[in-house]
């Protein structure tokens, strides 16, 4: 029998078939029903590792640092929590230690045949979910013949679809979250080169970015709703990370000749508009509340009427909205309030310990114990000061990482630049839903590691090709 490194990858025809329908199923059920989602993500973390094994089990240097501070961070987590007698420390390992590690051999693995079949299921199950999207909300609202969606649509994403007293719809499904990153993502894409041989056509882009905005504004998550249209931002912040200072050759702009891009931009934000704000009429509205809330749950800012927490248990909705929307406002403030006492030295250098038990007072939540909707107000009630250092070095290592690989591989630049982009979109809504406590949810922030793995790959290639003694035919990297 051949040992592993000894197989042709290439002669299993069923990898890349299996791969591309376990790159969809995450993206289209990224939680729930883990019997069948734990097993594909660490099936894709083995191909990952056999395709590494194979490879010769070469790690370039320069993807290392971020994994250090993040495991010193964990370790410092775990001697926090043991001195400090955390009640569920071990439980939380899960996110913060196992899953990680998982994706980091995804990052190992990564090749770059694998980046058009990620976009490609990527635009086709954005626009796959935003149309089922709206159409469970005209089908809900009266606007078609039937009052629902058949059972097989509804079913496989588990599609739940209200209307309250206002008129306003509100809509919940598993494939909900990923828009989150998605319409990010898609909007920076339309400012990379049209023949681009790793993302869809020009048109596919618009068409997903568009519709990934509608049905965000359609299912009215406010997280999500406020971060894609804090894309343009997003998109600016990523730019800076990547070019400002960074010696990069050839010189890179965002936009080489803007006439190029504008009509994809307005294309999408035109069709945003058009099918969002037609099918939810009160969205103007919703996004102007949705805005303005993000002071009210960082703690900057009073909620406009109090809200009484005490019967949260008795009566978790209301029959608006517009109360709903208060009401987990007032939630978030009050863990706010509960996460950023300090009781001594020691809560406010070293915290309470990772998988310490919140007090969440009068509100009392269907959430486990040591979780909260703010994750880094979180961060700090267990680790701290020093433990947001250690955060703050994971940052910074990360930082230089993509960085270097932006001057790495001109090739894949417009590909890292959108994957940045995903990355800040998922941590920035993770900061008042917990989204990174799910696996599902956690490859985007992974996936810049993974491109940037294959421009460093494809740059010591380069190296080796063009050294003394170097064979002129040997292949590029895949």
């Amino acid at each position: 029998m051949p040992r592993i490194r000894d197989v042709d990858v290439r002669t299993w025809w069923f990898i890349p078939v299996a791969l591309t329908c376990a790159i969809a199923y995450v993206m289209w059920r990224p939680v729930s029903n883990n019997v069948i989602l734990y097993p594909v993500l660490l099936s894709i973390a083995g191909i990952a590792g056999i395709v590494f094994w194979r490879s010769g089990r070469q790690v370039d240097r320069r993807l290392l640092p971020p994994l250090w501070f993040w495991l010193a961070f964990v370790a410092y987590a775990i001697v926090v929590a043991v001195a400090r007698d955390a009640e569920y420390w071990i439980r939380t390992l899960v996110f913060f230690l196992f899953w990680p590690l998982v994706f980091s051999v995804m990052v190992l693995g990564f090749r770059r045949r694998v980046i058009p079949i990620l976009f490609w299921c990527g635009a086709i199950v954005t626009i796959v979910v935003s149309v089922v999207f709206v159409l469970g909300a005209l089908a809900r609202s009266g606007a078609l013949p039937v009052d629902k969606l058949p059972e097989w649509i509804v079913e496989p994403s588990q599609l739940r679809v209200s209307m309250d007293s206002d008129g306003i719809i509100t809509l919940s499904a598993h494939a909900l979250p990923p828009l989150l990153w998605w319409g990010p993502m898609w909007l920076a894409s339309l400012f990379c080169r049209r023949d681009n041989p790793y993302l869809p056509p020009t048109w596919l882009r618009a068409l997903a970015a568009g519709m990934a905005l509608a049905g965000a504004i359609i299912a009215w998550r406010r997280a999500i709703v406020v971060v894609i249209v804090l894309a343009p931002a997003l998109l600016v912040i990523a730019y800076a990370v990547l070019v400002v200072r960074n010696r990069v050759e050839p010189p890179v702009r965002l936009v080489e000749r803007p006439s190029r891009y504008v009509l994809g931009v307005v294309g999408a934000l035109v069709l945003a508009v058009g099918v969002g704000f037609s099918v939810q009429t009160e969205a103007p509205d919703l996004v102007g509340r949705g805005v303005s809330s993000i002071a009210v749950t960082i703690g900057i800012a009073e909620p406009p009427e109090p809200v009484d927490l005490s019967n949260l248990s008795a009566n978790p909705s209301s029959e608006t909205t517009i109360e709903d929307d208060r009401l987990a406002d007032a939630i978030r403030q009050n863990e706010w309030r509960a996460l950023t006492r300090v009781d001594g030295a020691a809560d406010l250098l070293v915290g309470r310990g990772i998988g310490a038990a919140i007090d969440r007072g009068a509100a009392d939540r269907e959430m486990r114990e040591w979780q909260t909707e703010l994750q880094y107000h979180m961060l700090f009630y267990t680790t701290g000061l020093v433990g947001l250092a250690l955060l703050a070095a994971v940052g910074v290592a990360s930082l230089r990482v993509v960085r270097a690989a932006f001057r790495a591989d001109p090739t894949l630049r417009g590909v890292l630049f959108v994957s940045v982009v995903g990355a800040l979109a998922t941590l920035a809504g993770n900061a008042t839903n917990p989204y990174m406590q799910a696996p599902g949810h956690m490859w985007p922030v992974f996936l810049p590691f993974m491109v940037a793995a294959v421009m460093f790959r494809r740059q010591q290639h380069e190296r080796d090709t063009s050294g003394p003694g170097a064979s002129p035919a040997s292949p590029a990297p895949r």
